[in-house]
Protein backbone atom coordinates (compact mmCIF):
# COMPACT_ATOMS: atom_id res chain seq x y z
CA UNK A 1 0.00 0.00 0.00
CA UNK A 2 1.26 3.32 -0.90
CA UNK A 3 1.55 6.47 1.12
CA UNK A 4 1.71 9.69 0.32
CA UNK A 5 3.05 12.75 2.92
CA UNK A 6 1.42 16.15 3.08
CA UNK A 7 2.42 18.96 3.89
CA UNK A 8 0.95 21.18 5.88
CA UNK A 9 0.75 24.76 4.80
CA UNK A 10 2.59 26.46 7.23
CA UNK A 11 5.72 24.56 5.92
CA UNK A 12 5.00 25.65 2.21
CA UNK A 13 4.79 29.56 4.21
CA UNK A 14 8.20 28.65 5.96
CA UNK A 15 9.95 27.63 2.62
CA UNK A 16 8.69 30.86 1.14
CA UNK A 17 10.47 33.03 3.56
CA UNK A 18 13.80 31.19 3.33
CA UNK A 19 13.68 31.17 0.12
CA UNK A 20 13.12 35.01 0.15
CA UNK A 21 16.05 35.84 3.31
CA UNK A 22 17.80 33.39 0.79
CA UNK A 23 17.53 35.53 -2.20
CA UNK A 24 18.45 39.08 -0.18
CA UNK A 25 22.03 37.37 1.00
CA UNK A 26 22.56 36.40 -2.73
CA UNK A 27 22.03 39.61 -3.69
CA UNK A 28 23.74 41.63 -1.20
CA UNK A 29 26.83 39.37 -1.93
CA UNK A 30 26.69 39.23 -5.85
CA UNK A 31 26.62 43.14 -5.68
CA UNK A 32 29.89 43.05 -3.37
CA UNK A 33 31.68 40.82 -5.85
CA UNK A 34 30.43 42.42 -9.04
CA UNK A 35 31.41 45.81 -7.31
CA UNK A 36 35.20 44.43 -6.42
CA UNK A 37 35.36 43.15 -10.68
CA UNK A 38 34.39 46.79 -11.95
CA UNK A 39 37.13 47.91 -9.84
CA UNK A 40 39.17 45.47 -11.12
CA UNK A 41 38.10 46.57 -14.96
CA UNK A 42 38.75 50.10 -14.75
CA UNK A 43 35.62 51.04 -13.63
CA UNK A 44 35.23 54.34 -11.59
CA UNK A 45 33.30 53.52 -8.39
CA UNK A 46 30.13 55.78 -10.00
CA UNK A 47 30.27 53.44 -12.98
CA UNK A 48 30.34 50.82 -11.33
CA UNK A 49 27.34 52.03 -8.60
CA UNK A 50 25.16 52.76 -11.48
CA UNK A 51 25.52 49.39 -13.24
CA UNK A 52 24.61 48.01 -10.26
CA UNK A 53 21.89 50.22 -9.24
CA UNK A 54 20.47 48.43 -12.21
CA UNK A 55 20.91 45.35 -11.28
CA UNK A 56 19.60 45.47 -7.91
CA UNK A 57 16.78 47.16 -9.35
CA UNK A 58 16.53 43.42 -11.63
CA UNK A 59 16.96 41.50 -9.06
CA UNK A 60 14.59 43.42 -6.51
CA UNK A 61 11.67 43.16 -9.27
CA UNK A 62 11.92 39.23 -9.42
CA UNK A 63 11.94 39.58 -5.74
CA UNK A 64 8.29 41.33 -5.55
CA UNK A 65 6.97 38.69 -8.43
CA UNK A 66 8.13 35.95 -6.00
CA UNK A 67 7.05 37.16 -3.13
CA UNK A 68 3.53 38.06 -4.93
CA UNK A 69 3.63 34.51 -6.47
CA UNK A 70 3.92 33.03 -2.68
CA UNK A 71 0.97 35.04 -1.15
CA UNK A 72 -0.88 34.02 -3.73
CA UNK A 73 -0.27 30.39 -3.92
CA UNK A 74 -0.72 30.42 0.24
CA UNK A 75 -4.02 32.52 0.14
CA UNK A 76 -4.94 29.69 -2.41
CA UNK A 77 -4.10 27.04 -0.61
CA UNK A 78 -6.21 28.85 2.69
CA UNK A 79 -8.84 29.14 0.85
CA UNK A 80 -8.84 25.67 -0.27
CA UNK A 81 -9.02 24.53 3.45
CA UNK A 82 -11.74 26.82 4.60
CA UNK A 83 -13.94 25.03 1.66
CA UNK A 84 -12.92 21.77 2.69
CA UNK A 85 -13.29 22.62 6.64
CA UNK A 86 -16.96 24.24 6.13
CA UNK A 87 -17.79 20.48 3.64
CA UNK A 88 -16.58 18.74 6.56
CA UNK A 89 -19.04 20.93 9.13
CA UNK A 90 -22.05 20.85 6.83
CA UNK A 91 -21.84 17.40 6.62
CA UNK A 92 -21.40 16.76 10.31
CA UNK A 93 -24.61 19.15 11.17
CA UNK A 94 -26.80 17.35 8.34
CA UNK A 95 -25.68 13.87 9.72
CA UNK A 96 -26.95 15.14 12.85
CA UNK A 97 -30.17 15.77 11.75
CA UNK A 98 -30.34 12.85 9.72
CA UNK A 99 -29.75 10.79 13.15
CA UNK A 100 -32.39 9.03 14.69
CA UNK A 101 -31.32 11.07 17.87
CA UNK A 102 -32.36 14.17 16.07
CA UNK A 103 -34.99 13.96 17.62
CA UNK A 104 -34.08 15.51 20.61
CA UNK A 105 -34.47 19.55 19.74
CA UNK A 106 -31.41 19.96 21.45
CA UNK A 107 -29.51 17.71 19.14
CA UNK A 108 -31.36 19.57 16.07
CA UNK A 109 -31.16 22.95 17.53
CA UNK A 110 -27.43 22.78 17.50
CA UNK A 111 -26.85 21.41 14.06
CA UNK A 112 -29.46 24.38 12.52
CA UNK A 113 -27.16 27.01 14.32
CA UNK A 114 -23.74 25.27 12.81
CA UNK A 115 -25.69 25.30 9.36
CA UNK A 116 -26.49 29.37 10.14
CA UNK A 117 -22.44 29.42 11.11
CA UNK A 118 -21.50 27.91 7.51
CA UNK A 119 -23.63 30.71 5.70
CA UNK A 120 -21.14 33.15 7.53
CA UNK A 121 -18.34 31.71 5.82
CA UNK A 122 -19.73 30.23 2.96
CA UNK A 123 -21.49 32.36 0.73
CA UNK A 124 -22.02 29.93 -2.00
CA UNK A 125 -23.65 28.11 -0.13
CA UNK A 126 -26.40 30.54 1.26
CA UNK A 127 -29.12 29.00 -1.15
CA UNK A 128 -28.79 25.76 -0.22
CA UNK A 129 -28.67 26.70 3.29
CA UNK A 130 -32.01 28.39 2.67
CA UNK A 131 -33.57 25.54 1.36
CA UNK A 132 -32.36 22.72 4.10
CA UNK A 133 -33.29 24.90 6.99
CA UNK A 134 -36.77 25.12 5.38
CA UNK A 135 -37.00 21.76 4.95
CA UNK A 136 -36.39 20.93 8.24
CA UNK A 137 -39.29 23.13 9.47
CA UNK A 138 -41.68 21.87 7.04
CA UNK A 139 -40.80 18.56 7.93
CA UNK A 140 -40.59 19.36 11.80
CA UNK A 141 -42.91 22.24 12.54
CA UNK A 142 -46.50 20.59 10.59
CA UNK A 143 -49.37 21.27 12.37
CA UNK A 144 -50.19 20.49 15.23
CA UNK A 145 -46.86 20.62 17.36
CA UNK A 146 -48.29 18.82 20.12
CA UNK A 147 -45.73 20.37 22.87
CA UNK A 148 -47.68 23.57 21.71
CA UNK A 149 -50.74 21.95 23.60
CA UNK A 150 -49.15 21.96 26.95
CA UNK A 151 -47.02 24.90 26.72
CA UNK A 152 -46.71 28.31 26.08
CA UNK A 153 -43.32 28.41 24.57
CA UNK A 154 -42.06 27.13 21.00
CA UNK A 155 -39.96 24.05 20.71
CA UNK A 156 -35.84 25.31 20.77
CA UNK A 157 -35.32 23.70 17.01
CA UNK A 158 -38.50 25.36 15.61
CA UNK A 159 -37.11 28.77 17.31
CA UNK A 160 -33.75 28.41 16.21
CA UNK A 161 -34.66 27.20 12.75
CA UNK A 162 -36.52 30.11 12.49
CA UNK A 163 -33.92 32.91 13.40
CA UNK A 164 -31.28 30.69 11.61
CA UNK A 165 -33.19 30.97 8.11
CA UNK A 166 -33.33 35.00 9.11
CA UNK A 167 -30.24 35.17 9.65
CA UNK A 168 -28.81 33.61 6.36
CA UNK A 169 -31.55 35.67 4.55
CA UNK A 170 -30.75 38.58 5.61
CA UNK A 171 -27.22 38.36 4.27
CA UNK A 172 -28.90 37.98 0.91
CA UNK A 173 -32.64 39.29 0.91
CA UNK A 174 -33.29 37.53 -2.46
CA UNK A 175 -32.95 34.13 -1.12
CA UNK A 176 -36.26 35.32 1.15
CA UNK A 177 -38.37 34.12 -2.33
CA UNK A 178 -36.71 30.02 -1.49
CA UNK A 179 -38.67 30.44 1.66
CA UNK A 180 -42.19 28.69 1.54
CA UNK A 181 -43.97 28.16 5.31
CA UNK A 182 -46.63 25.78 4.76
CA UNK A 183 -49.18 24.33 7.02
CA UNK A 184 -46.87 25.33 9.85
CA UNK A 185 -47.54 25.64 13.42
CA UNK A 186 -44.91 28.76 14.76
CA UNK A 187 -46.96 29.32 18.03
CA UNK A 188 -45.33 31.37 21.22
CA UNK A 189 -42.34 31.91 18.10
CA UNK A 190 -39.90 34.74 19.48
CA UNK A 191 -39.10 36.35 16.49
CA UNK A 192 -38.68 40.11 16.64
CA UNK A 193 -36.29 41.75 14.15
CA UNK A 194 -37.11 38.96 11.59
CA UNK A 195 -36.18 39.13 8.38
CA UNK A 196 -38.37 37.14 5.82
CA UNK A 197 -39.00 39.85 2.49
CA UNK A 198 -40.02 37.54 -0.21
CA UNK A 199 -41.21 34.77 1.92
CA UNK A 200 -44.40 32.78 1.81
CA UNK A 201 -46.65 31.85 4.57
CA UNK A 202 -49.22 29.88 3.81
CA UNK A 203 -52.06 28.35 6.19
CA UNK A 204 -49.42 28.85 9.39
CA UNK A 205 -50.51 29.50 12.90
CA UNK A 206 -48.54 32.67 14.39
CA UNK A 207 -50.65 32.71 17.85
CA UNK A 208 -48.74 33.90 20.64
CA UNK A 209 -46.09 34.68 18.53
CA UNK A 210 -43.98 38.14 18.74
CA UNK A 211 -43.17 39.54 15.50
CA UNK A 212 -42.77 43.28 16.63
CA UNK A 213 -40.45 44.91 13.65
CA UNK A 214 -39.40 42.13 11.53
CA UNK A 215 -39.17 42.55 7.49
CA UNK A 216 -42.07 40.58 5.60
CA UNK A 217 -41.91 43.13 2.66
CA UNK A 218 -42.48 41.69 -0.95
CA UNK A 219 -43.96 38.40 0.91
CA UNK A 220 -47.12 36.51 0.91
CA UNK A 221 -49.54 35.66 3.86
CA UNK A 222 -52.06 33.02 3.10
CA UNK A 223 -54.99 32.01 6.21
CA UNK A 224 -52.24 32.83 8.73
CA UNK A 225 -53.64 33.71 11.92
CA UNK A 226 -52.01 35.52 14.72
CA UNK A 227 -53.80 35.77 18.73
CA UNK A 228 -52.70 37.01 21.51
CA UNK A 229 -49.03 38.53 19.81
CA UNK A 230 -47.30 41.21 18.66
CA UNK A 231 -47.52 42.50 15.26
CA UNK A 232 -46.27 45.85 15.75
CA UNK A 233 -43.87 47.58 13.45
CA UNK A 234 -44.10 44.82 10.99
CA UNK A 235 -42.89 46.41 7.54
CA UNK A 236 -45.33 44.36 4.80
CA UNK A 237 -44.81 46.91 2.45
CA UNK A 238 -45.76 44.98 -1.20
CA UNK A 239 -47.14 41.79 0.38
CA UNK A 240 -49.57 40.03 -0.65
CA UNK A 241 -52.07 39.38 2.31
CA UNK A 242 -54.74 37.06 1.95
CA UNK A 243 -56.40 35.96 4.78
CA UNK A 244 -54.19 37.62 7.96
CA UNK A 245 -56.45 36.95 10.94
CA UNK A 246 -55.15 39.24 13.95
CA UNK A 247 -56.92 38.82 17.10
CA UNK A 248 -55.50 40.81 20.31
CA UNK A 249 -52.62 41.27 19.08
CA UNK A 250 -50.85 45.36 19.03
CA UNK A 251 -50.43 46.23 15.63
CA UNK A 252 -48.60 49.45 16.39
CA UNK A 253 -46.92 51.54 13.45
CA UNK A 254 -47.58 48.15 10.49
CA UNK A 255 -49.00 49.97 7.53
CA UNK A 256 -51.37 47.76 6.09
CA UNK A 257 -52.18 50.23 3.70
CA UNK A 258 -48.82 49.38 2.32
CA UNK A 259 -49.44 45.70 1.08
CA UNK A 260 -50.64 45.03 -2.63
CA UNK A 261 -54.02 46.50 -2.95
CA UNK A 262 -55.18 43.58 -5.27
CA UNK A 263 -54.39 40.99 -2.89
CA UNK A 264 -55.87 42.81 0.95
CA UNK A 265 -58.01 40.95 3.07
CA UNK A 266 -57.12 41.71 6.85
CA UNK A 267 -59.16 40.64 9.76
CA UNK A 268 -58.79 42.56 12.88
CA UNK A 269 -60.84 41.21 15.93
CA UNK A 270 -63.63 39.93 13.79
CA UNK A 271 -63.77 43.12 11.63
CA UNK A 272 -62.63 43.56 8.54
CA UNK A 273 -59.89 46.52 7.89
CA UNK A 274 -57.82 47.84 5.73
CA UNK A 275 -59.78 47.64 2.46
CA UNK A 276 -59.14 50.25 -0.30
CA UNK A 277 -61.88 52.82 1.06
CA UNK A 278 -60.27 52.77 3.87
CA UNK A 279 -56.57 53.32 3.01
CA UNK A 280 -57.61 56.30 1.30
CA UNK A 281 -59.10 58.05 3.87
Amino acid sequence: MSTSTVIPTEYHLLAFVLIGVGSVLAVWFLSSFVLKRQGKRGLSLTQAKDEMEFRKAFFSIVGMIGIAISIIFTASEISVAVRAENREQLYAALSKLAESDAQNPEVSAAALLQLGKLGATSPDDLPALVRIVNAYLTANAKFPVLEHENTDVTRPDIEVAMLVLSDLVNKRSDLGSLVRLKGLDLRYLRANELSMPHARLIDVNLSGASLSGADFAEGEFVSVTIENGNFSNVNIAGATVRGLVIRGTPHTNTNFCESSPQNRRIEVDDQVRWNEEECKK
